[in-house]
């Protein structure tokens, strides 16, 4: 390599905890009431959760079972 040359890799891999290998994910777009979008995120930071995490999973959970 050439003195002052960066490596610069033409591959990005994202290192997410939560998102299985090849696993595709969507942007979502929703209203939600504003007081009810604070009080799900503290509720998230205080118990440790990620979000989207939460969301997955009760998404997965209706469409198994079509019971909120």
């Amino acid at each position: 390599m050439q003195k002052g040359y960066v490596y610069k890799p033409k591959l990005f891999l994202s290192s997410m905890a939560s998102t299985a290998p090849g696993a595709k994910k969507k942007k979502l777009e929703y209203n939600v009431d504003a007081t009810v979008f604070d009080e799900f995120m503290k509720a998230c930071s205080r118990k440790g959760y990620a979000p989207q995490v939460l969301l997955e999973q009760a998404m997965k959970k209706f469409t198994q079972t079509g019971q909120i």
